[in-house]
């Protein structure tokens, strides 16, 4: 009998250690201030590890709400939106909307949703007090994207295999119109004072310049090789496009229409996105794993900081103290402290939030302790047997 005990006390201990193991790890410490193994509360103090959300899937689009309290996040996989409470990094609900969701925005009050549905060629109209689509709208195939102009009055919804860019007016949520732009329409942006759009020409060279007010290209801009996403800074001065095909970002001068500077990035440069209060870019590189951090001051990459598998997508809370990024091939979105860097250099991914591993060490603790007591109970029961 002390045999078999002594081996389930060495099973129980090397459970214990590998959960002390994990506590003092950059792992455990992300989740050593919460009783429920999902606090955010000492990110800050973790170090250089990356810190993913594990949400399983392909996350996709991203966007928060306007006070930052709830991010929304598409799995391209599946029909579904995962809610998280940024506070506590917990899915607190799921609302679903057609198949491959991809694009995210969301209204000047929060109360509307409106995801690209790539799978369907349309965009759910979604209701965030209640979960529920309210609409749907139909758009044109392979629409990845979708952008709101500064006003809230209309988005644009680009087509890339029609060329085309559908405007939805947000008030009937209905399409009043399309344009055509440059080959593989990928995604738009407009100017701070809605006057003016840009459309990156995926299947190009080139971003059409759009007249919002008729829709019209007003002007076509070389750029890189597949051009994917713009950013324009606060003022509406410059705008910087990223170059999937050219492993670059394009700095444009808005006011001459000419492309001023070319920066290096990482490999594929999907998403960019200004960080608020700052002259900080950030590129999200698809093939690296990494996300970039442009000065837009001196146009310098200042740092490069490690991600999940195959980023996507980069959103900011309003504060400008967290940027999220969706990773769509290791399912998880990771977090990025940039609070304490006023230009980007000290930024870096922190912590980690992997609650089910947590979950699981418990769940075999448990388990040991319970076949234990089963254990003793036999082993009792055969020796009241024996003596009989």
């Amino acid at each position: 009998m002390t045999n078999h005990w002594s081996i389930l006390v060495l099973f129980v201990s090397f459970a214990l250690l590998a959960s002390a193991a994990y506590a003092q790890s950059s792992w455990g410490q992300a989740n050593s201030t919460s009783t429920n193994g999902n606090s955010w509360s000492n990110w800050a103090t973790t170090g250089n590890e990356t810190s993913p959300i594990d949400l399983g899937g392909s996350p996709g689009g991203i966007v928060l709400s306007p006070s930052g309290a709830i991010l929304y996040i598409g799995d391209f996989s599946s029909n579904a939106i995962n809610i998280i409470n940024t506070s506590t990094g917990r899915v607190v609900g799921t609302m679903y909307v057609g198949p491959h969701p991809a694009g995210i925005a969301i209204n000047k009050d929060g109360s509307m949703l409106y995801v690209v549905n790539y799978g369907s060629n349309t965009v759910s109209v979604v209701n965030t007090s209640t979960g529920i689509v309210q609409n749907t709208i139909k758009v044109g195939p392979q629409s990845l994207d979708i952008k709101i102009n500064p006003s809230g009055s209309i988005a644009y919804v680009p087509s890339i295999s029609t060329n085309n860019v559908s405007i939805i007016d947000l008030a009937t949520n209905k399409v009043v119109g399309t344009f055509s732009v440059g080959p593989g329409p990928l995604g738009s942006t407009f100017t701070p004072n809605g006057t003016v759009a840009y459309v990156t020409d995926y299947l190009g060279v080139t971003i059409s310049q759009i007249e919002v007010a008729n829709n019209k290209i007003v002007a076509k801009i070389y750029t890189g090789n597949c051009p994917v996403a713009i950013a324009i800074n606060p003022s509406g001065t410059t705008a910087y496009i990223t170059n999937e095909g050219s492993n670059n970002v394009s700095v444009l001068d808005i006011h001459s229409g000419k492309v001023v500077d070319s920066i290096k990035t990482g490999s594929f440069p999907e998403d960019i996105e200004f960080a608020p209060n700052s002259a900080d870019v950030y590129v999200v590189n698809y093939n690296s794993n990494t996300v970039s951090v442009i000065n837009t001051t001196n146009n310098k990459v200042v740092n490069n900081i490690t991600v999940g598998k195959h980023p996507v997508v980069v959103a900011f809370s309003p504060s400008g103290s967290f940027a999220y990024i969706s990773n769509l091939n290791s399912s998880t979105v990771s977090i990025i402290n940039i609070s304490k860097s006023s230009n980007g250099a000290a930024a870096r991914s922190v912590g980690e939030l992997q609650p089910n591993l947590i979950y699981y060490t418990i769940l075999a603790e448990v388990a040991i302790i319970i076949l234990m007591v089963v254990y003793a109970m036999f082993v009792k029961k055969r020796q009241k047997f024996k003596k009989r």
